[in-house]
C-alpha cells in the first residue's frame, strides 16, 4: 500500500527521505516538513539504533519520536499527562511500600499480643481449676464439719449446754 504526503500530496517513496507520524501515522516528506537532511539522517541514525536494542523488549518506537505539526500539541499534551501519571504511580507504589510494611509490622505486633492474651488465657484457666479445686476441698470440709455438728447437736441437749454453763460460773464465783 502506498503512503501519501500529507502535506504535498505526492507518493513517498522507500527512496524519499520519508517520516511517519506516532500519533496519526501519516506520511510526510522529511522536506515538506522542515527535516534538514542532517536531522532525517540523525532521526533515521536514533531510530534504527533504537529498533536494534528494544527489538528485544517489544518496543518498536525507536526511541525516538516525530509528530507531525497537527499532532504537536495534542502529544505534547499526552507527554505531560503521562509524565504525570508516571509520577503519581511512583508516588502510590512508595505510598503502598510503607502501606506494607506498616501493615506487616501492625500484623505482628498483633499475633504477638494474641499469643501473650493466648498465654493468659491459659494461665488464667489454670488459675480458675486451682480455684474450683480448692472450693470442693473447703465444700468437702463443710460437709465434714456440719455432719459432726449434726451428730454432736443430737447426742446434746440444751439444757446439758445451759447447766454446764451455769456450773463454770458458780465455780468462777466460788472461787472468786
Amino acid at each position: 500500500m502506498a503512503s501519501f504526503c500529507k502535506k504535498c500530496t505526492s507518493e513517498v517513496k522507500s527512496n524519499h527521505n520519508g517520516v511517519a507520524c506516532e500519533l496519526c501515522n501519516k506520511w510526510f516528506h522529511a522536506k515538506c516538513v522542515g527535516i534538514t537532511a542532517e536531522a532525517y539522517k540523525f532521526l533515521k541514525t536514533c531510530s534504527a539504533e533504537a529498533s536494534a536494542d528494544s527489538s528485544a523488549l517489544g518496543n518498536g518506537n525507536g526511541g525516538v519520536m516525530w509528530f507531525c505539526q497537527d499532532c504537536m500539541g495534542p502529544a505534547s499534551h499526552m507527554m505531560k499527562n503521562m509524565s504525570a501519571v508516571q509520577k503519581r504511580q511512583d508516588d502510590l507504589e512508595a505510598e503502598l511500600k510503607q502501606t506494607t510494611k506498616r501493615m506487616n509490622s501492625i500484623d505482628l505486633e498483633v499475633k504477638e499480643n494474641k499469643r501473650e492474651a493466648d498465654s493468659r488465657v491459659n494461665d488464667n484457666k489454670k488459675d480458675i481449676k486451682e480455684l474450683q479445686k480448692e472450693v470442693l476441698d473447703i465444700n468437702v470440709k463443710l460437709q465434714m464439719i456440719q455432719d459432726d455438728l449434726a451428730m454432736n447437736n443430737e447426742n446434746v441437749k440444751w439444757s446439758d449446754i445451759v447447766t454446764q454453763a451455769v456450773e463454770t460460773k458458780f465455780e468462777t464465783v466460788q472461787l472468786a
